[in-house]
């Protein structure tokens, strides 16, 4: 779990089983893929490259996610989010993807889930990061 934090980046490698985030500020999150779920709450004005089989987002505002999903994104009571597709690498990107048993070639970014929008008509609480504001995070310093 990552909690409580402000102005921080942090590198997540390996092949964790889950992933919690928890009240980050301003923080840049680089993670590889997890086997199973990422739970994030109360996330502001913050990057998160994530790589999942589901996430699910709370109480989170101002963030734009960077996301490999292979099964959905679920967002509850969250604001102004914006996603683009999974822009992360790093040396053992493959053998940690091949540990955790998610798909590289499925990828459901943009299949978001809002559980306080039942309309038909596209969530107001998020959005596709345009692809001219996206960043490829892998080679962030």
């Amino acid at each position: 779990m990552l909690s409580n934090l402000t102005d921080c980046t942090v590198r997540l490698h390996g092949a964790p089983s889950t992933v919690h985030l928890y009240k980050l500020k301003n923080c840049k999150i680089l993670c590889g893929p997890v086997k199973t779920s990422i739970f994030a709450e109360e996330c502001l004005d913050s990057v998160l490259v994530l790589s999942c089989q589901q996430l699910r987002l709370h109480h989170c505002q101002a963030t734009h996610i960077y996301l490999h999903v292979t099964s959905r994104a679920i967002i509850e009571d969250c604001k102004s989010l914006q996603f683009a597709p999974y822009m992360y690498s790093y040396l053992s990107l493959d053998d940690d993807f091949q540990s955790t048993g998610l798909s590289q070639t499925v990828n459901n970014w943009s299949d978001v889930a809002d559980f306080n929008w039942a309309s038909k008509e596209p969530s107001p609480n998020w959005s596709r990061l345009p692809e001219i504001e996206r960043k490829n995070w892998s080679t962030f310093k």
